[in-house]
C-alpha cells in the first residue's frame, strides 16, 4: 500500500490526518510572500507538516484505506499498528524513511522524529494554477523635457537609425553575437577527457557504493533508502517497509506445506557471529506462543534455523526462517521463501 499517497489525498480534504503509532500530519499555511533576492512574488500555498506527539485518535485514515484496499477496519487497523512499528525500528536505527508525496522522515539526536515535506504539493485549492511573480524591468527613464522655448537637443529629437544587416547574415551576427570556434584540440579535450575524468573522480569517491559489499554493480541492487538515503535493510523505500510482516492469523494460515529447497536453511551453515548476519523475516506475531508455533511448523518442514530473534519496536515477536553471513546467498533463498513461504518475506540486516 502506498500509505503516503493515501495520506497527500486525504489532506485535501482534512486539516490533519493521523498515522496511528506514528504521528499527525496536518497542513500549515504559507501567505504570500515576497523574495527579493529572487525579485518574484510567491503565491500563498498550504504545505504538509508534522507532529509526531499526536499518535492516537480519531483519523480518517482507517476507512479511506478500507474502501480504496477493499479490507474490513480491523484488518486496516492491524496493518497500520505494523506498518508504525516497522517505520519506528528504522527510524531508531538511525535511518531515513519516504513517504511518498509527504516527504521524508528521520530523527533528531534528540530523539523527536522530523519531517522534511515534499514542497511539490500545495493543499491550497484557491492557489491551483498560480504561479510566482516576476518583478517587470524598470525602463530608462528618458531625457528631460525642454523649457519652453527651448529646443529639443537633436539627439533626443530623431534617434539614429540601427544599420540594417544584410538578408544573408546569419542571426548570430545580426544580434550582435560574435562566435569562437576552439581549436580541434581543445574541443577534443572539452568533450572527451573532461567527462572521463568526472567518471573517474566519481568512481573513486563512491567506490564502495558502487563495488562494496551489497554495493550497486556487484548486488545489481541499489543500497536501501534511509529518507535521504531510503538506501542492508529493505527500508531504503517506502514499498519495502510498507509491507511489515503479516499478523499471527493470516501466517499460520496462509503458509502453504512445502519443503524448502536445496541449498537453503535446512542445509545451511550455521552463522558466524563475528561478522553482519542477514535474517529472511517472515512473520511478525503479537503472541510469543503463536510465534514458536509457527517456529516449529517451519522446522517441521526442514528450515533447521528458524526461530523467534527479536521484537519490533510495538513488541511484535520477529519470526526468521533463516540467518546468513553473506548477502548475496540470503538474496537468493529470499526469493523461494517468497514463493512458497511468505510473499510479504523480507530481509533484516542487524
Amino acid at each position: 500500500m502506498k500509505i503516503g499517497i493515501y495520506i497527500s489525498e486525504l489532506l485535501f480534504e482534512h486539516e490533519s490526518v493521523i498515522l496511528p503509532g506514528l504521528g499527525e500530519f496536518y497542513t500549515r499555511y504559507n501567505p504570500a510572500r515576497f523574495v527579493p533576492e529572487l525579485q518574484k512574488v510567491e503565491s500563498p500555498s498550504k504545505q504538509v507538516a508534522f507532529n509526531p506527539g499526536k499518535t492516537e485518535g480519531d483519523t480518517p485514515l482507517v476507512d479511506y484505506l478500507a474502501e480504496k484496499e477493499g479490507m474490513d477496519t480491523e484488518r486496516v487497523r492491524r496493518y497500520l499498528d505494523n506498518f508504525a512499528a516497522e517505520v519506528r525500528q528504522l527510524l531508531s536505527e538511525g535511518k531515513q524513511f519516504k513517504l511518498e508525496k509527504i516527504g521524508i522522515l528521520s530523527t533528531a539526536p534528540d530523539g523527536h522524529l522530523l519531517l522534511e515535506p515534499d514542497r511539490s504539493v500545495n493543499y491550497l485549492s484557491e492557489a491551483a494554477g498560480m504561479g510566482s511573480i516576476t518583478q517587470p524591468e524598470k525602463k530608462a527613464e528618458g531625457a528631460p523635457l525642454p523649457e519652453p522655448g527651448e529646443e529639443a537637443p537633436a539627439a533626443a529629437a530623431a534617434p539614429a537609425a540601427s544599420p540594417v544587416p544584410p538578408a544573408d547574415t546569419p542571426p548570430e551576427e545580426a544580434a550582435g553575437i560574435r562566435k569562437t570556434e576552439l581549436p580541434p584540440a581543445l574541443r577534443w579535450v572539452a568533450y572527451t577527457v573532461v567527462p572521463l575524468l568526472v567518471i573517474i573522480i566519481i568512481l573513486a569517491l563512491n567506490f564502495s557504493f558502487f563495488f562494496g559489499e551489497g554495493g550497486l554493480l556487484r548486488s545489481g541492487k541499489q543500497a536501501t533508502e534511509a529518507p535521504a538515503a531510503v538506501p542492508a535493510d529493505p527500508p531504503e523505500t517506502e514499498a519495502a517497509v510498507e509491507e511489515p510482516a503479516r499478523d499471527a492469523g493470516q501466517a499460520a494460515e496462509e503458509t502453504p506445506e512445502v519443503t524448502p529447497p536445496a541449498g537453503d536453511a535446512a542445509t545451511a551453515a550455521a552463522p558466524r557471529t563475528d561478522g553482519p548476519t542477514y535474517y529472511i523475516v517472515v512473520g511478525s506475531f503479537p503472541d510469543r506462543e503463536v510465534a514458536d508455533r509457527y517456529v516449529e511448523r517451519l522446522r517441521a518442514q526442514g528450515a533447521s534455523q528458524a526461530a523467534v530473534f527479536m521484537q519490533t519496536g510495538f513488541g511484535y515477536h520477529r519470526v526468521a526462517y533463516a540467518v546468513y553471513n553473506d548477502l548475496s546467498e540470503a538474496e537468493a533463498v529470499l526469493e523461494t521463501v517468497k514463493e512458497q513461504i511468505n510473499q510479504d518475506a523480507y530481509i533484516l540486516h542487524r
